[in-house]
């Protein structure tokens, strides 16, 4: 019985790859333009077999599509880098990952704030399910710290490891005080409570399965516990916390984000913000606003510079460094941010046709379809609308006339336009669409639409686009808009690039030269400020 199981989930999963690979081959498209197109296509064809899992467990009710994807994320090798000390902590309620240099500084060094990418689900630091794993540090400090802006350093030991519980062992047992799957307690400000005494140990002390298990199960707190909100200081600045007892996955950015932090000699802080499928819009904006606050505030706590602080961030994090460096503009209270990293960025949802929607609408990794996706399933927009929003049929008349001085195709230079491109704007205007979609407009999810004052008010910026890339001309559109109003801007286009790239810089077999392309000129930028 056992061995007929075997060769059933065997060719249960052989199907499935060969489905993958006959879906890659009818619907992809490789430009002559890249570079190794074989090992592209041998990725791609592993993450349509990974997605095509998860579509038939979530409809089997295993698990939902974006957990399982998001489990696979958790399983991506962390390096350690033994010139960096990485920290896990939180900021607020946010959880943030903080790389400082080792060496010594004759003064105070340049800050640097990353907004992950990921579609609103993946490469972001808040997993899951917070209780299952307990992190630690992943430099050599091995003490907790809460850290005052006013004194350096006050450590907090951590609480020793203990072993396994029994309900680790036996997940069908119970513990004191609340029966397996019962719900917690509603705690103060969203705080997750924190495990207690009988929490489970980290990663490399459990079984891999039960943390795949875990992964899975919904974000309940550990048993019988509680945790207190982060203290406050008398001045309204938040403690910035160690929390040893909060699960931080292995982060795909992790090992970018460490070799920026060592080749600029920076200290950068990589932001965790929420993420679907249990967070939407506009929670993603909301974090790494009022993250980048809290650490602006506290710059000088972590040996930074408040003159030379870069925020940088792309795909969809490009899109939010874009939203919250308008949204700073005019903070007086706030040290003035020295420039904007923007890799391949989204920087509006309206104008789907552009030349590089419809050319690259097919290319590896984010498809137009796979674009779509993410950007309804965030952005709440029911998949009615799918053909109306994708086609522009949901953009009124006055409202396309206002913008589309910034949005129209006629922006992008005929250098970047296929012979017989054509602008497709189905009519007539479906208003109910306009009506129940109209947060599209927002600046939070079109900083291209910024007002004039604000946009000439920003700080220099270095844009990085990619050829083989569905959001292509959202840099391009972003970069005019930027000129128009006099801000500095350096532009660094990629013609063998395609969109994810950027995290394949160090993947050995899987590395493509023009992520070592895009990871060189962003650290050349930053170190030239």
């Amino acid at each position: 019985m056992l061995l007929l199981c075997l060769l059933l989930l065997s060719s249960f999963l052989v199907g499935v790859f060969l489905w993958a690979v006959c879906q890659h081959f009818l619907t992809a498209d490789i430009p002559s333009t890249l570079q190794h197109p074989i090992k592209l296509r041998f990725l791609h064809c592993m993450f349509l077999y990974m997605v095509i899992l998860a579509e038939i467990f979530e409809k089997l009710g295993i698990c939902s599509k974006l957990r399982f994807l998001q489990l696979l994320q958790n399983g991506v090798r962390v390096k350690r880098d033994a010139r960096l000390v990485v920290t896990d902590l939180y900021l607020g309620t946010t959880p943030v990952r903080l790389f400082q240099p080792k060496a010594a500084s004759s003064g105070l060094r340049r800050g640097i704030i990353f907004f992950p990418g990921g579609g609103g689900f993946l490469g972001s630091l808040g997993p899951p399910c917070s209780w299952a794993l307990r992190p630690r540090t992943l430099g050599p400090a091995p003490l907790a710290h809460a850290v005052d802006p006013g004194s350096p350093s006050s450590p907090l030991p951590l609480p020793p490891l203990r072993p396994p519980p029994t309900w680790w062992r036996h997940l069908g047992s119970t513990s004191p005080g609340r029966p397996l799957g019962a719900k917690a307690p509603l705690m103060l400000g969203g705080v997750r409570p924190e495990p207690g005494p009988g929490a489970p140990m980290v990663l490399g002390t459990c079984p891999l399965f039960l943390a795949a298990l875990c992964s899975l199960l919904p974000a309940w707190p550990p048993f019988g516990s509680s945790r207190r909100p982060p203290r406050q200081l008398s001045l309204g600045l938040p403690l910035f916390l160690k929390c040893p007892p909060v699960r931080v996955a292995p982060h795909s950015y992790h090992n970018l984000c460490s070799q920026l932090a060592v080749e600029t000699d920076s200290v950068l802080l990589l932001i965790g913000y929420r993420k679907l499928p249990d967070h939407h819009y506009p929670c993603i904006f909301q974090d790494c606003l009022n993250t980048s606050i809290l650490f602006l505030k506290g710059l000088k706590t972590y040996g930074v510079d408040p003159s030379r602080v870069v925020i940088c961030g792309d795909s969809l994090g490009g899109g939010n460094v874009a939203c919250v460096i308008q949204h700073l503009v005019g903070r007086s209270d706030l040290p003035r941010i020295r420039a904007q990293v923007l890799i391949y960025p989204i920087t509006q949802v309206i104008n789907l046709q552009l030349p590089s929607q419809q050319q690259n609408r097919n290319v590896p990794f984010l498809s137009q379809k796979i674009m779509m996706i993410c950007m309804l399933k965030y952005l709440v927009v029911n998949f009615h609308w799918w053909d109306t929003i994708l086609s522009g049929a949901f953009i009124p008349p006055d409202i396309w006339r206002k913008y589309s001085k910034w949005l129209s195709s006629d922006n992008i230079p005929k250098s970047f336009r296929k012979p017989g491109y054509q602008p497709e704007f189905h009519g007539p205007f479906n208003e109910a669409a306009y009506l129940e979609n109209k947060h599209l407009f927002d600046i939070t999810n079109a900083p291209l639409l910024g007002d004039d004052e604000v946009i000439a008010q920003l700080p220099e910026a270095f844009l990085v686009s990619c050829e083989n890339d569905v959001l292509r001309d959202d840099t391009l559109l972003y970069m005019k808009r930027l000129k128009d109003q006099g801000v500095p801007v350096m532009w660094y286009h990629v013609e063998d690039g395609f969109h994810g790239s950027l995290i394949f810089f160090d993947k050995k077999f899987f590395f493509f030269p023009c992520a070592l392309k895009i990871v060189n000129a962003v650290i050349s930028y930053i170190t030239s400020i």
